[in-house]
């Protein structure tokens, strides 16, 4: 009985380092300067994980916060768009959905406004 409690044990260890979502080197391989990444208000579920990431430019400047989904090993540094907007609803979970949608609607009000 106690080996299959053990055997159990690691089986159940394995599923679940499976599902785990590599988020900061999936975005990394997507960035300029991926050792100047900087994560933040990131939520991780079973499939995805949905937040910001701040880097540097090629000129050596933060660019600010830029939202990302990444699904499985896929990471996708979001515009304000309409498809980016439907990844989120259909990918990410609250807090993150709320604050990227947010970002989202702000971008594409201030890209209007721009002459």
């Amino acid at each position: 009985m106690k080996g299959i409690a053990v055997s159990l044990a690691f089986a159940l260890a394995g599923c679940s380092s499976s599902v785990s979502v590599d988020y900061e080197n999936a975005v990394k391989r997507e960035l300029r300067d991926p050792e100047s990444a900087q994560f933040s208000d990131v939520v991780v579920n079973v499939e995805s994980a949905c937040g910001f990431v701040n880097s540097k430019n090629g000129f050596g400047g933060y660019v600010g916060r830029q939202p990302f989904v990444v699904v499985g090993e896929e990471a996708t540094l979001l515009e304000p768009t309409a498809e980016a907007s439907g990844l989120v609803n259909a990918r990410c979970q609250e807090p993150a959905k709320a604050m990227i949608n947010a970002w989202l609607s702000e971008a594409a009000i201030s890209a209007l406004e721009e002459p």
